[in-house]
């Protein structure tokens, strides 16, 4: 899933630069002479001039008003700049996340990675996983008086008989 997000954003950054490139910038070096210097000095605003020949040999040159245009170029480039730091500090944070999760799980964090950036439900088990693992570890053993506890109860219960209750409150009392 990622791959293909990767490849859209690829595809937009190409598409973007094409657009931006566009076909009138090929337009002066394929006429029959080369255009003035001045068609390539930036003005003080740092805009570029638009330089239109209708034979070849006498060059207009006329720079942008600077109260027209939308400025739509240039707002699209930074709508996509920020759409890609966006994706890649996402990206970031998944990693650290991921890596952690997979640690606390007893994972290997670079497998965990991997998937998880192939995969997006791999985050899902990630997440589970380090759950699961937190728990069991929260979770102490009982101590030896608890299991007396419960072994005198199940006694009492009938659960077992006088002599399993003697064989277990022997061994429970052995391994202190």
């Amino acid at each position: 899933m990622r791959r293909r997000g990767a490849a859209f954003i690829g595809g937009l950054v190409l598409l973007l630069l094409l657009v931006l490139a566009g076909p009138g910038s090929t337009a002066l070096a394929a006429g029959p002479s080369d255009p003035p210097a001045s068609c390539f000095e930036a003005n003080a605003n740092g805009d570029l001039p638009t330089c239109d020949s209708a034979d070849g040999t006498n060059w207009t040159v006329s720079y942008p008003d600077a109260s027209s245009g939308s400025g739509i170029a240039g707002t699209f480039v930074g709508v996509m700049v920020a759409v890609i730091m966006f994706g890649l500090i996402a990206a970031v944070f998944t990693v650290i996340w991921v890596r952690r999760s997979a640690r606390d799980a007893g994972l290997d964090p670079d497998t965990a990675t991997a998937v998880a950036l192939i995969d997006n439900s791999a985050l899902s088990a990630a997440y589970v996983a380090s759950s699961v693992a937190k728990a069991q570890r929260s979770a102490a053993p009982p101590t030896a008086s608890d299991r007396l506890g419960t072994l005198q109860e199940l006694l009492d219960e009938g659960a077992i008989s006088p002599e399993e209750y003697q064989i277990r409150r022997t061994a429970i009392l052995d391994s202190i």
